[in-house]
């Protein structure tokens, strides 16, 4: 399990101090195989942050979804903010599980990433809907994706790292 502060399990070796007097001076500092260097951490931790806070964004629209469909659903678009509740909670749960596991272990945070829409679809249904709260959560999921996409190379080196190349 990773320490309470979420930093990266660095595996102890009584040969690392040895290892690092030997290495040449160019390669001082370089992370050992399955260590992770401050500023790749720092990204991965960074970007799941933001997934988490996302996944809680919009399970709040979605809860307001279910709670306003179960009030209107009688009305005629009740049934819509229930379905639409209930898919964003859903996918809330799912976003919050992935930002856990990437934080822990980094392997296939690029593909994940890479998968995640960069939220203008979901801008433009919110804005075309008139949801306010949904223009917020898509807002914040384009500055994720948009933080994703400008450091896809540390988060390449995280997974290389976790994979012990």
């Amino acid at each position: 399990p990773a320490p309470a502060s979420g930093a990266y399990p660095v595996p102890a070796s009584p040969a690392a101090p040895a290892a690092r007097a030997a290495a040449p001076a160019a390669s001082y500092g370089a992370p050992a195989p399955g260590a992770f260097s401050g500023n790749v951490m720092s990204v991965v931790q960074t970007l799941t942050g933001k997934w988490s806070t996302s996944a809680t964004i919009w399970s709040i629209i979605g809860w307001y979804q279910i709670i306003v469909g179960v009030v209107t659903v009688f009305v005629g678009y009740g049934i819509v903010a229930l379905i639409l509740g209930i898919w964003n909670v859903k996918n809330a749960s799912n976003l919050r599980k992935a930002a856990r596991q990437y934080r822990k272990n980094p392997v296939g945070i690029v593909r994940y990433a890479d998968s995640m829409s960069s939220g203008v679809v979901s801008l433009l249904l919110n804005l075309f809907l008139g949801a306010f709260f949904g223009v917020i959560g898509a807002l914040y999921d384009m500055g994720a994706s948009r933080y994703a996409k400008a450091n896809r190379d540390l988060l390449v080196q995280a997974e290389q790292q976790a994979l012990g190349h």
